[in-house]
C-alpha cells in the first residue's frame, strides 16, 4: 500500500467520495453507458487493483471499498476499513422450520456458502412483511456473487420461485 504523503483539503475528499458513490451506484444500476463500465474497468486492471477480467459486480465491489476507505480519509471510524465481502446475502420468509430447512438443503445445492435459519421475532421485526404474520421462518443464504452481475440476478429469480414453491417470500439481498 502506497502511504499518503500529502493531505487532501476536507472538500476535495468530499468531492472524491460522492464521485466514486455516484459511480459505484451507476455501475450497480447498469446506467452507466458503453464503453465506460469496461475503460474503468481496464483502468483499475492496469493499476492492479482490479483482477484482469472481473466481472462488473467486482468493480463495483472495488468502488465501495473505496469509498469507505476516502470515508475513513474523511474523519470516519478509527481504523481502516477491511474490504466488502465478496458475496451476496439473500433472505426469504417461509412458514415453517420445514420448508426453511429444505430451502437451505436446495441453496446449498445451488452452491451457497452459508444458509442461517432462525425463527422471526415479530415483536422486533415488524418492518418486514407485517401482513405475513404466518411467515414465522427467515431462510438467509449468502453466495458468491455480485450485483448486477448475472449470477446475482439468476440467484434472486431461483430463490424467489424457491420461498413461493415453499408459501413464502423473497425478501431481498444485502452485500
Amino acid at each position: 500500500m502506497i502511504e499518503s504523503t500529502r493531505p487532501l483539503p476536507q472538500q476535495d475528499l468530499i468531492t472524491l467520495f460522492g464521485l466514486v458513490v455516484t459511480v459505484e451506484n451507476w455501475l450497480r444500476q447498469e446506467e452507466l453507458p458503453a464503453p465506460l463500465p469496461d475503460e474503468l474497468g481496464q483502468h483499475l486492471e492496469e493499476r492492479g487493483v482490479l483482477a484482469v477480467g472481473a466481472s462488473t459486480g467486482e468493480l463495483v465491489a472495488v468502488l465501495a471499498d473505496v469509498a469507505q476507505r476516502l470515508h475513513y480519509a474523511m474523519g470516519a471510524g478509527e481504523e481502516l476499513p477491511e474490504p466488502m465481502p465478496r458475496e451476496t446475502h439473500y433472505s426469504l420468509y417461509v412458514p415453517t422450520e420445514a420448508a426453511a430447512l429444505a430451502c437451505k438443503e436446495t441453496a446449498y445445492g445451488w452452491g451457497s456458502t452459508e444458509v442461517l435459519i432462525r425463527a422471526r421475532d415479530f415483536d422486533q421485526r415488524r418492518d418486514i412483511e407485517p401482513y405475513r404474520r404466518d411467515l414465522g421462518w427467515e431462510v438467509l443464504a449468502a453466495f458468491p456473487s455480485l450485483e448486477p452481475d448475472p449470477a446475482h440476478r439468476d440467484n434472486e429469480a431461483r430463490l424467489a420461485v424457491l420461498a413461493h414453491a415453499h408459501d413464502g417470500v423473497f425478501s431481498g439481498h444485502q452485500q
